[in-house]
């Protein structure tokens, strides 16, 4: 790779827009026309903030990848899919092994299931440092008379397709991919690497010189042409908070600031001339007082309105509806009750009003005269009626129990209640003020706007009309809010008021406030003369901010980086470059701690060659013979992606699992590094290792990224044939979905071929349903914040999800687990215990199926 011209495009992108473009234009045109010149002023105009003018500027364009390396082409290769494998290894899968549209993923497979396979056909295909010998199957027969397979894969977004053999060698479009495999790590550790560039682009900067002071230029004339219409202030108004902010007016001075400076109101000229009389005003306690009996006057105008409007709300007028609908009903119930009673009554009417009004004075003459001491009525045998004076007979003493029960009945009792409760509520109701009343309370109250006035009599009219209308409404009418409420706020607020500026006046009348009131009355003057002054207050903060965007385009032309750079574009400033990469990945991949370093070991025909040594070492002992496998190996992927990082292409990044030796902190980095890698180009990882499965999935998760997970599997007819990824790597919900189609499958195989095969099956069903409910308890229950395959407890956001397991879930999970763990175990010969029918396995998969959603819905 050509570091000067690599470092360099990166260097281009942290500078200006305009200055990009202007480079691109160099290397593409050769010469700049004035048209260029005149598109690049308006670039670096727009880029400083200036729309006025640049409305027709072209978008700036960048340096294109590869354009200051021109045998290095920046591609963008993304591997689609590996098919039709013939006499590489033991591969010989039936399906096509899928890459997807996706910048990541993950083929996951035991030892002997293919992985290395498909690794060592690419790497012959795309050319890695150390390719192997690629062998056939030592077993087929007979043997392959070509080896090959065939290639899918996108270059620059077009897709393509290559039938490939070993014969073809190195692909020219494949050669891009990155590969990285237990012996690429060798050659790093071991061997002097070759990092090749062109440093003949020291002229482009001379060149950009010149265009920014031509750039340059143009804007300091127009700069010097923007000519300044502020107002001068008031002499008077200078020392004011207004004129203050006026006099610091600047570029950054906000639309909501000039808004809030300049605006003025009636009520701000009302509060002025208030201010004015106050400074007037001689007997300051008098004028409070007079306030103060505005205010009692007012309270007693909303008192009245209150009063009248809450007892004819809504609410109010429903409820009188329905207690006189109540009552009408509870007494019509007892009427038709009386009559049913003295159906058989001498004379007609008993029960009516007259007749119950008679009854009780009879009770009242009866109990305090006639019959001291004995309950109403007295029917002993020689008592006498009350009234016609006779002794009673049998039929007449019947009567006056039959009657007495009656007037105490329920229904008797009910229909007085709802009456009285109607009347109550009735009386309740005041009769609404004349007009004329409420003419004098607002005099009283000091209101003299026409406004408020005649909204206090259009309420008064509104409850008239309420009033009218509810005595003559039917049952069931449905009443609206009384229109015109708003004004007994807008009263309430003039009340505050009043006590404001009592209160204002209460403390002018304790000290001379004169001098005060005049700083006050300069500052409300002082802000109407801004709200005067509004529209050139715009226009010159308009053009203190077109300055400041033109001083900022001025500093874009700049020439000091320029020069700088021109004058530090040398071998060994590439060389710390890579150095640097080198040291920032070994960072990034938690190996800060080794004692290594990446040295230029020498120049040769303008070639830089680099080794990984330990620091410090005399000897000649082989660094890789001093670290130990972790760190030889951790080492050597840093220096690889120093490598990657300074390649112009982004093509496809191939990771074959030489980490089994890593420890914990230089797995988890790995993964890290390599979903990292993912954000920018396609990644694929072989791997036999769950944990680094695992890792890379959350790694994925935390970025948002959903990783294509692939499992790989040796089948009868040969290896690498893909299938779907193990349980192990599945979401439980997925998982249980999974199992429930080869349930499906076991049923089948009862059916067909009998229990003893079934049991085959169902036994390994049984066994992956525990696995499963491992996978959940972590994923689910426990809210992920623990995992077999990481170290780190993760508690933010999940920790208060376990406030959710209650003793039932704990007792559902357990009854699992022992169901579907005992057929692991070895079984007692007398009486074994029988595996599930296809039934009972679906039935509990469902049911844990619709736990898990029950669970995860909790809140």
């Amino acid at each position: 790779m050509k570091k000067i011209a690599k470092e360099l495009e990166g260097w281009f992108k942290g500078k200006p827009a305009w200055l990009q473009d202007a480079a691109r234009r160099l290397i593409q045109q050769g010469e700049l026309t004035d048209k260029d010149y005149s598109e690049l002023v308006k670039i670096c105009k727009k880029e400083s903030g200036i729309t006025d003018g640049t409305e027709d500027a072209p978008a700036p364009a960048v340096i294109p990848d590869g354009a200051l390396q021109k045998e290095d082409h920046s591609h963008h290769l993304q591997l689609l899919s590996i098919s039709d494998v013939i006499g590489i290894n033991a591969l010989h899968p039936k399906k096509p092994l899928l890459f997807g549209d996706g910048n990541l993923t993950i083929v996951y497979g035991q030892n002997g299931s293919g992985k290395s396979g498909y690794v060592r056909a690419l790497k012959h295909a795309c050319g890695a440092k150390y390719a192997g010998p690629l062998y056939p199957d030592i077993y087929a027969s007979p043997k392959p008379a070509s080896q090959g397979c065939r290639f899918t894969y996108k270059i620059d977004g077009a897709s393509k397709e290559l039938n490939w053999t070993i014969k073809d060698g190195v692909n020219p479009e494949l050669a891009s991919i990155e590969l990285y495999d237990s012996a690429c790590a060798d050659i790093y550790i071991n061997e002097e690497n070759e990092l090749t560039y062109e440093p003949g682009v020291l002229s482009l900067f001379a060149l950009l010189t010149g265009i920014c002071d031509k750039v340059g230029s143009a804007i300091d004339q127009e700069l010097t042409s923007l000519v300044s219409c502020k107002q001068i202030i008031p002499t008077e108004l200078l020392g004011t908070p207004s004129g203050a902010w006026y006099s610091k007016l600047n570029y950054g001075t906000s639309k909501k600031d000039i808004d809030d400076h300049c605006k003025w109101s009636p009520e701000d000229q009302e509060k002025l001339d208030e201010i004015i009389t106050r400074i007037a005003t001689s007997d300051p306690k008098t004028k409070a007082a007079g306030l103060r009996k505005l205010k009692d006057h007012t309270e007693k105008l909303i008192s009245i309105l209150k009063k009248h409007s809450d007892a004819l709300a809504p609410e109010q007028c429903n409820k009188y509806l329905d207690l006189r609908n109540n009552a009408m009903l509870k007494r019509k119930i007892a009427v038709e009750d009386a009559a049913k009673v003295f159906s058989g009554a001498p004379l007609t009417g008993v029960g009516v009003e007259s007749w119950k009004a008679l009854w009780e004075k009879a009770r009242d003459y009866s109990e305090k005269d006639a019959y001291k001491g004995i309950v109403f009525p007295n029917t002993d045998k020689n008592a006498r009626c009350v009234l016609c004076q006779n002794v009673l007979d049998e039929d007449a003493r019947k009567r006056f129990v039959t009657f007495e029960d009656f007037v105490k009945g329920a229904l008797e009792k009910d229909a007085r209640s709802a009456e009285d409760q109607f009347v109550a509520l009735k009386n309740s109701i005041e009769k609404i003020p004349s007009e004329d009343d409420l003419v004098l309370r607002l005099d009283s109250s000091g209101l003299t706007g026409e406004k408020e006035r005649k909204s206090v009599l259009t309420l008064r009219d509104a409850l008239e009309n309420r009033l009218k209308t509810l005595e003559e409404a039917e049952y069931g009418t449905k009443f609206d809010e009384i229109p015109g409420l708003e004004i007994i706020k807008m009263l309430e607020g003039q009340i505050e008021q009043y006590e404001k500026q009592a209160q204002v006046y209460d403390e002018d009348s304790k000290t001379d406030k004169r001098l005060e009131l005049q700083k006050t009355s300069q500052e409300y003057q002082a802000r109407k003369w801004l709200s005067e002054q509004k529209a050139t207050i715009e226009a010159e903060v308009t053009l203190l901010g077109k300055r400041r965007s033109l001083s900022m385009a001025k500093n874009l032309t700049d020439t000091h980086a320029l020069s700088h750079k021109k004058s530090s574009l040398a071998e060994e400033l590439i060389t710390a470059a890579f150095i640097k990469r080198f040291d920032e990945e070994v960072k990034a991949l938690g190996a800060g701690r080794t004692n290594v370093e990446l040295l230029k070991t020498k120049t040769q025909k303008g070639r830089a060659y680099h080794a990984i040594r330990l620091k410090n070492n005399k000897t000649d002992i082989h660094t890789s013979e001093i670290l130990s496998e972790g760190e030889f190996r951790i080492i050597s992927l840093a220096a690889f992606l120093a490598d990657v990082k300074g390649h112009a292409n982004r093509a496809t990044f191939v990771f074959d699992d030489p980490i089994s030796s890593l420890d914990q902190n230089y797995e988890e980095a790995t993964a890290r590094r390599l979903v990292d890698l993912s954000l920018s180009r396609q990644v694929i990882v072989f791997t036999h290792r769950l944990s680094m499965l695992a890792l890379l999935e959350e790694e994925a998760s935390n970025r948002k990224i959903e990783p294509n997970v692939i499992g790989i599997e040796r089948e009868p007819w040969g290896a690498g044939e893909p299938i779907s990824p193990p349980l192990q790597a599945q979401k439980p919900k997925k998982a249980i979905n999974s199992l429930v189609g080869q349930v499906k499958e076991a049923r089948n195989i009862l059916t067909d071929k009998g229990k003893q095969e079934y049991d085959w099956t169902a036994k390994g069903i049984c066994s992956e349903i525990r696995i499963t409910l491992e996978k959940l308890i972590e994923n689910d229950l426990l809210a992920d914040v623990i995992q077999r395959f990481r170290r780190s407890i993760k508690t933010l956001g999940k920790l208060d999800k376990l406030a959710k397991i209650n003793t039932d879930d704990c007792k559902y999970i357990d009854h699992l687990m022992t169901k579907y763990s005992r057929y692991e175990h070895s079984q007692p010969g007398e009486a074994p215990i029988p595996l599930p029918e296809p039934d009972e396995i679906e039935t509990d998969l469902v049911a844990l199926a619709k736990w898990r959603d029950e669970f995860e819905k909790r809140i």
